[in-house]
């Protein structure tokens, strides 16, 4: 059985990368996110698991000095009809 994809990033002239594991796929924008400016890095959230997006958004207002305001409960709520996950 394949495992669903929970995330991809891609770098300046490459090829994306799918992750099939959250915690591999947060250790990797947590390491590449300070340096996006430079390696053209990007990402983008491809599943609902509220763990996980949170924990990507911690990342980013983190990167910019602020905490995020929202709870994990907010992140458990379900999506919009419609909406989409996406990333930097």
């Amino acid at each position: 059985m394949e495992r669903a994809v929970v995330g991809k990033v891609t770098y300046l002239c490459d090829y994306p990368r799918e992750y099939t594991d959250a915690k591999e796929f947060i250790a990797c924008v947590r390491e590449e996110l300070p340096y996006r400016s430079t390696t053209g890095f990007q990402f983008e959230v491809l599943t609902d698991d509220p763990v996980t997006r949170k924990a990507i958004d911690d990342l980013i207002y983190d990167l910019y000095g602020e905490e995020n305001p929202r709870t994990l409960e907010d992140y458990e709520s379900e999506p919009e009809k419609g909406m989409q996950f996406s990333g930097m």
